[in-house]
């Protein structure tokens, strides 16, 4: 189940949500570390790994395209 429908259908606090999602073992298929930042003082969460971070820095071009429109409650 995605983050989004989660918090949808147990409307969890932030603070709930970063706790559960700290004590998870999120890997990529590589085995790398995919959970990034989880800051609970900022309340911000992002999710990556080192591999993407190097091909990101390495690119001439970033597209960016945004989905703001569509947030749980909770991020709203």
């Amino acid at each position: 189940m995605s983050v989004e429908k989660w918090c949808y259908y147990y409307q969890k606090t932030m603070e709930e949500l970063q706790k559960i999602i700290s004590d998870l073992d999120l890997k990529t298929d590589l085995d790398e570390q995919f959970l990034l930042i989880n800051d609970p003082n900022c309340h911000i969460i992002i999710f990556s790994c080192d591999t993407n971070l190097k091909v990101l820095c390495q690119s001439q071009i970033i597209y960016i395209n945004g989905t703001f429109e569509y947030l749980p409650k909770l991020f709203t």
